[in-house]
């Protein structure tokens, strides 16, 4: 299927690994122009040497920074449209959700946590709006979480910060809808990607995993069961969501959420949501 994605140019946040990987090289077969980026210059440099043993190395940039940072943001919008002489799409593939559990958190996890996995997505997608304004089919992609969407045995800052991060978006696409540029956001549950989180909990306690499935498996309804899912899955969506095929839609938002602020006019498209726990 042609996606319309050729010679599209890309910046995908947290791409040396994981989620942000599977994507760039999903955008990478579809013809895209793509920059990958992340914090760790070794984790990055493997990652390139990988594409571009796939791929066209003319197709792939490379910007290694934290993309939380307003000055390292504009360096890398910069990089990425001299190199491929514009910017047609924003993957917001940014956060952790490593944090304290309970409810006591002290002042400095709430800021730290919701800048890394708010703040910085939304600043990386705002300040790429001008760049995206009159190309093609523009489109900017958050990577949100479950966990802004289901109470899950996550951080509460970090469940509260995707939840933000969610609402956000959908504010963001009603003002850049006229503009032409589309917003989108995955909620994706459990990721098992190599050298990631779950591999290593995996790893290191099988038992404790087993029992997490088995208490969040019964606290949800059957249309919630939690899913691991291989990060090549989540990659497909996201390509999906910045090709032409594409009209403005939240994934994994309910329709009762949208029908009452939708206006004569505005397009939706339903999409199976991605769901875990």
């Amino acid at each position: 299927m042609d996606l319309g994605l050729t010679n599209k140019s890309v910046l995908v946040s947290g791409s040396s690994a994981g989620i942000g990987f599977a994507i760039a090289e999903a955008l990478l077969q579809e013809g895209a122009r793509v920059q990958i980026s992340g914090r760790n210059v070794e984790r990055l440099k493997d990652a390139l040497q990988t594409l571009s043993e796939r791929y066209s190395p003319e197709n792939i940039d490379i910007f290694c920074g934290d993309l939380t940072k307003q000055a390292t943001i504009n360096k890398a919008i910069s990089q990425s449209v001299a190199r491929f002489d514009g910017l047609d799409g924003i993957v917001a593939n940014i956060g952790s959700g490593k944090g304290p559990s309970g409810w006591v958190v002290s002042a400095d996890d709430w800021h730290s946590i919701l800048d890394e996995n708010l703040i910085g997505s939304m600043v990386l997608a705002t300040s790429a709006v001008s760049h995206l304004k009159g190309r093609d089919n523009p489109s900017i992609t958050f990577i949100s979480s479950i966990a802004g969407l289901e109470a899950i045995a996550a951080p509460i800052p970090y469940s509260t910060a995707k939840a933000g991060l969610q609402q956000a978006a959908k504010n963001l696409a009603r003002q850049l809808g006229p503009e032409g540029i589309r917003v989108n956001t995955v909620a994706p549950g459990n990721v098992l990607a190599p050298g990631g989180t779950w591999e290593a909990k995996m790893a290191e306690n099988p038992d404790q995993v087993k029992k997490y499935i088995e208490t969040e498996e019964s606290k949800n309804s059957p249309d919630k069961l939690l899913k691991f899912l291989i990060e090549k899955e989540q990659g497909a969506w996201i390509e999906l969501l910045n090709s032409k095929d594409s009209i403005r839609v939240a994934i994994n938002q309910e329709i009762s959420n949208w029908s009452d602020s939708l206006k004569d006019g505005d397009e939706l498209a339903f999409f199976p949501p991605i769901t875990g726990g």
